[in-house]
């Protein structure tokens, strides 16, 4: 009887947190947060290593592998052992896939798909893990998505949504619809893209799951957006927007605000495109959304190289790479191995324990034999019996003790070839670390030939002033030249012409010397007014020559 309430205890305990899972994903970023609380409070009290704490690991790791990689990893890692150490395959299996999603959003797409299979390779073909096998499916196609082998991706695909449909899962259905349609869309093949998107939402339209039914309709604008049909992509973006604001789904605010980013920035209208850029960078601040910070942080730099806001790009585009460093680069993979060193360390010392617990086992087992062979000795052959019987327990524990060393030696040779890829995957890090530096060493250089740039351009303003104002000078000297030209050489030109016709007119006249004197004094004034002439325009000449401003401008600008 007693036995029967335990079990019933149990079955509540397990319905109360499978309630738990299936009820934590329709709403949005605070129902996630409270719904990991109460699953951690529930892994708290439930301390016992059975499947129900397995179930509770391999969620809590499905609710943070985006935004906690790391806390992620440790909950499947954990999972992992139990669940092998217990000989619970499909909790074996989901933990496999979970790090397998952790891998795949660090984008270590090798590692994913060796983890996923390996995960499927358990529970393949077994009619009671059809659930997990159609999701190893799926996410195994969602890896391929990733690296653009787009055949195999809709091969796996396709295999998950006949299991999904066989199980009559129509959620997991239309999440498999949604990545067949990410498959046709990076390929340019809208049509069927939309195809897929369309039946994808009637799923969800049946569900009732509005948070779902945002993410459809803002892919369903992404296709109408790259076909450069912007009205309909505009319609689809704000029904998501909406949806998302109405649900409290950050997500899927940030992902849809960057949208219509993307549009209005191809569109030129730069003022709305950097309003909404904003407000999804806002966002993905607060939940730590690393992928959608670089992305808006690129879009960010795109517009200020096209509003030609150097510095300003300059900025954004070194935030976009450290970002994308963020989620890309060597370091997360890094700790990622560090964590699976972990789990194979605490694999290995594990089967130590078991061994060790093994011997103990056996020992108390050989004591009771042995007290059991001298009582019988007693009776029979005690001598014979007992000689026998202790060569016969020399031996095993001689074979048991040599299989333990070849254990150690083999968990030795392991270790080392874990130290050494560790060590390779520092050695590549510090290497990242090196082009990092050397990058931002180029934009320094970059920032001090635009300082140079800067002064020459101020130079040549004061060299084009300093020469504009000898021109000035010599424009007055010119117009001191028409002057006297018009007046001053006139006069006397005149009066010699006048007194020459004179004396062609009467050469022999009694005035001719008087004649004479006056064409004398003309040609004399005539002299001086063409003296005068000379030294203004030389005077005038004598102010172009370069300064020593001039030059020193001049050798700035060179």
């Amino acid at each position: 009887m007693a036995c029967y309430f335990v079990y019933l205890y149990m079955a509540a305990r397990t319905f109360l947190v499978i309630a738990l899972l299936i009820c934590s994903c329709p709403f949005g970023a605070k129902a996630q947060l409270t719904v990991f609380d109460s699953l951690s409070a529930e892994l708290k009290k439930h301390t016992l290593e059975d499947s129900l704490h397995v179930n509770i690991l391999n969620r809590l790791a499905f609710d943070s592998y985006f935004r906690h990689p790391e806390g992620a990893l440790r909950f499947a890692y954990k999972a992992l052992i139990i669940s092998e150490k217990i000989l619970y395959t499909n909790g074996t299996a989901e933990a496999y896939r979970q790090i397998g999603l952790v891998l795949w959003s660090q984008a270590n797409y090798a590692n994913a798909l060796e983890i996923l299979f390996k995960g499927l390779k358990l529970i393949e073909g077994n009619s009671k893990a059809l659930q997990n096998e159609a999701d190893l499916l799926g996410n195994i196609g969602l890896v391929y998505n990733s690296m653009a082998d787009y055949g195999q991706a809709q091969e796996f695909l396709n295999r998950s949504i006949g299991l999904q449909r066989v199980l009559k899962n129509a959620t997991r259905e239309a999440a498999m619809l949604n990545n067949i349609g990410d498959s046709y869309r990076f390929q340019n093949e809208y049509t069927k893209a939309l195809e897929a998107y369309q039946q994808a939402l009637k799923l969800r339209i049946k569900s009732g799951d509005l948070i779902t039914q945002g993410t459809n309709l803002r892919n369903i604008g992404n296709v109408y957006e790259a076909m450069g049909e912007f009205d309909n992509a505009f319609k689809y973006y704000f029904k998501s927007l909406k949806i998302s604001e109405s649900k409290n789904d950050r997500r899927g605010m940030c992902l849809t605000k960057q949208s219509l980013a993307s549009i209005y920035f191809k569109l030129k209208q730069y003022a709305l495109a950097r309003q909404f850029a904003f407000e999804s960078l806002k966002e993905s601040k607060e939940d730590n959304q690393k992928a959608i910070l670089r992305d808006n942080y690129k879009l960010l730099w795109q517009l200020a190289e096209e509003e030609n806001k150097s510095f300003e790009a300059l900025k954004y585009y070194k935030l976009y790479t450290t970002y994308k460093d963020s989620v890309e680069n060597v370091s997360v993979s890094s700790r990622i191995s560090t964590v699976r060193l972990n789990y194979e360390m605490q694999k290995k010392q594990s089967e130590i324990d078991f061994l060790k617990k093994e011997d103990e086992v056996q020992a108390i087992r050989n004591s009771r034999n042995s007290n059991m062979l001298v009582f019988a000795a007693i009776i029979v052959l005690l001598f014979t019996v007992l000689y026998f019987r202790q060569k016969s327990i020399s031996t095993i524990l001689s074979r048991k003790n040599l299989e333990i060393k070849q254990q150690q030696i083999e968990i030795t040779l392991q270790n080392d070839e874990l130290i050494a890829l560790n060590e390779e995957i520092r050695s590549q890090q510090d290497e990242v670390i090196a082009q990092r530096d050397i990058l931002f060493e180029k934009n320094e250089e970059i920032q001090t030939m635009n300082t140079n740039v800067i002064q020459i351009n101020e130079n040549l303003e004061k060299l084009v002033a300093a020469r504009t104002s000898v021109l000035q000078e010599q424009n007055q000297t010119l117009s001191d030249y028409a002057f006297h030209n018009a007046h001053n050489l006139r006069a006397p030109l005149a009066s010699i012409l006048g007194l020459i016709n004179l004396l062609y007119k009467n050469p022999s006249s009694d005035d001719f010397a008087i004649l004479l004197e006056y064409l004398k004094n003309s040609s004399e004034q005539l002299d001086q007014v063409v003296r005068s002439i000379n030294k203004s325009l030389e005077k005038g000449m004598d102010a172009f020559p370069e300064t020593e401003t001039h030059k020193a401008l001049t050798s700035k600008i060179v």
